[in-house]
């Protein structure tokens, strides 16, 4: 991962593209709405993970819940909100972050090894949070 912040914002990763808003839909939650016209291969969104995790087996539900926990209230205000306020499936205040990511999980891969990641601002496209 590249440490330098400045050599993200030379790419515009991390900066509002102003291609898109979050926007309530009603009995949808919030979504993400183009703001402009878009035409093909416009960036709509460019960010870094908020969050990103090994999921591993090791731990029970609520220890990894309280070490998520604390990684979340490490994050800036802004980003911390962000995350908080992203949908969730269950409910369940006691594990209120594993919720909020198992509804917006992207998959990436480490170096050969899957991990869960949450994009914020992508988590507002348009998606089911929980498909049957």
């Amino acid at each position: 991962m590249d440490e330098d912040p400045s050599a993200l914002a030379a790419q515009h990763i991390n900066t509002d593209p102003g291609t898109w808003q979050a926007t309530p839909i009603p009995g949808k939650g919030i979504g993400m709405l183009a703001s402009k016209p878009l035409n093909f291969k416009d960036r709509v969104t460019a960010y870094t993970p908020a969050f990103l995790a090994y999921l591993e087996t090791e731990l029970s539900t609520l220890d990894r819940e309280a070490w998520w926990k604390l990684a979340i209230e490490q994050l800036p205000e802004k980003t911390k909100a962000d995350f908080m306020n992203l949908t969730y499936v269950f409910g369940d205040m006691r594990i209120r972050i594993q919720d909020i990511v198992k509804a917006n999980t992207f998959q990436v891969d480490v170096e050969g090894v899957n991990h869960l990641a949450i994009f914020p601002e992508t988590s507002r496209l348009n998606h089911a949070c929980n498909p049957k």
